[in-house]
C-alpha cells in the first residue's frame, strides 16, 4: 500500500460527502479496493468473530452456518464488488464520516 493511500481516500470521502461531487470508475474502484483488502482484516479477529456473532447468531441476517470466515469473505466480496452501492453519512455530533457498502442479496428474502 502506498504511505499516501489512507489520506487520499480521506480526501476523496470529504470530496464525495461534503462537496456532493461524483466519483469517476478510477477513484470507486480504489475507493473499494482500498477498505476490501486494506480496512477489513486478512484474518478472523475477535472484533469480526463480535460482529458475525451479531449478525449471523443473533440478528440471522446471514445463514445461521456461516462460519467465521465466510462472514469476513462475503464482507470483502460486498465492498469489492462494483455492481453494489456506497452510501457515506455523517454523524451530525462530531461530524465523521461513515461508508456503508451495498451489496447484492444471494438468497431469496422471507417475510
Amino acid at each position: 500500500m502506498d504511505a499516501d493511500e489512507p489520506a487520499a481516500i480521506r480526501g476523496l470521502v470529504r470530496r464525495l460527502g461534503e462537496r456532493g461531487q461524483a466519483a469517476t470508475p478510477a477513484e470507486l474502484a480504489r475507493f473499494r479496493d482500498f477498505f476490501a483488502y486494506q480496512v477489513l482484516p486478512v484474518q478472523v479477529t475477535t472484533r469480526v468473530r463480535a460482529k458475525h456473532d451479531l449478525h449471523v447468531v443473533t440478528r440471522a441476517e446471514w445463514p445461521s452456518d456461516t462460519t467465521d470466515e465466510e462472514y469476513l469473505e462475503s464482507l470483502r466480496a460486498t465492498v469489492a464488488d462494483r455492481r453494489g452501492g456506497i452510501f457515506l453519512a455523517r454523524d451530525d455530533l462530531d461530524w465523521t464520516w461513515t461508508v456503508y457498502f451495498v451489496g447484492r442479496v444471494h438468497r431469496a428474502w422471507r417475510g
